[in-house]
This record gives structure tokens, C-alpha cells and sequence, in this order.
């Protein structure tokens, strides 16, 4: 993406992920996305696609209390698009196929949240939830058990561990815990 921050429109926020990679958020809209929204043309398909995913949508988002909607849209043909929401009060991603609520286990969750990671502060809950869950995934692959019932592979557990460093840091915090050297 070659975009200067001038470019961005009004109600939209750009953001580095820890990799490099640029994002956009929007607080009003609360969506997420790595689409180039400062391209006119993929803002304006963005914009149109996002109202029609609403308009169906929209009441089943009306039940969630803290939620994020994260959203791709296919910028070669600008008519597709690919969606989470993320439910942030559960820690659970939640889809609509074929308009029917289907919410997913906090993996998932997880796996969204360390697309977009930059732009909210984790909760504190979250926080300790996953300080217990890499304790645990430490200690399960330190150990060796081959029988493991973390729901993580060792490279999405070390960068759950890298993404939180992240957060700590840029929060003014230090790490306090040996799961995180």
C-alpha cells in the first residue's frame, strides 16, 4: 500500500500492525480492515458493501453489547466480501451463513484479534485469560507432552506471546510473567 495519511478520509484511523502491515478502523462504523481505504475507488465499494452487509446484518449486531466488525473486500472486482464479527464481550467471532447466527469458539476470536491488534486496549479480563493460557501452553510444550490439550500450535502460542509483549509495551507496561521470555 503506497498512501500518504493525508488520504484518509474523515472517521477513519490508519494503524501499523507489529509485522509492518498497515490497517484502517473506523470507531463509528466499528470495522476494521486492511482494504486500502484511501484508494477512492476500494473506499467508495468498501462503503456501499458494508451498508448492504448492515442492512442484513444489522439486527443480529444489535444484540451484542461490545462488538467489532472485521471485513475484506475482493479489490480486484470490489463486489465480494469476506467478514468476522468479533464479539469482544464473549472473546467469540460470530458469522451469519445463510443468515443464521453461528458464534465459534475463542480461537478464532484469537486469530482476529492479532490481525487488527493496534487500535483498542485489551480488556482486562482478556488479559489474564491469556496470561493463564500461555502459562499453560509454556508449560505443556516446555514439558513435552505429546498429549496436549492446548487449542494452539506452538507458532500461533509464540505469537500470541509476541502480540502481547506488544500490547505491553506500547501500553508503558512491562512483562511480569516468565511465559513471556
Amino acid at each position: 500500500m503506497n498512501f500518504s495519511r493525508r488520504n484518509i478520509p474523515p472517521g477513519w484511523y490508519l494503524h501499523i500492525h507489529p509485522q509492518g502491515s498497515p490497517y484502517f478502523s473506523n470507531d463509528t462504523w466499528r470495522v476494521v480492515t486492511s482494504n486500502d481505504i484511501t484508494n477512492v475507488q476500494i473506499r467508495e465499494a468498501f462503503e456501499d458493501l458494508f451498508t448492504k452487509f448492515l442492512e442484513k446484518f444489522g439486527r443480529h449486531l444489535e444484540l451484542l453489547a461490545d462488538y467489532e466488525v472485521s471485513m475484506q473486500i475482493d479489490e480486484d472486482t470490489l463486489d465480494n466480501y469476506q467478514y468476522h464479527v468479533m464479539d469482544h464481550q464473549t472473546r467469540r467471532v460470530i458469522t451469519f451463513p445463510r443468515g443464521e447466527w453461528n458464534e465459534h469458539d475463542e480461537v478464532p476470536y484469537w486469530s482476529c484479534f492479532s490481525e487488527y491488534p493496534m487500535h483498542h486496549h485489551l480488556p482486562p479480563a482478556a488479559e489474564l485469560d491469556m496470561v493463564t493460557s500461555l502459562v499453560y501452553f509454556s508449560s505443556e510444550y516446555i514439558l513435552g507432552n505429546r498429549k496436549t490439550t492446548t487449542p494452539f500450535s506452538l507458532e500461533v502460542g509464540l505469537k500470541f506471546i509476541s502480540l502481547l509483549k506488544t500490547f505491553r509495551q506500547r501500553e508503558g507496561q512491562t512483562a511480569r510473567s516468565a511465559a513471556y521470555d
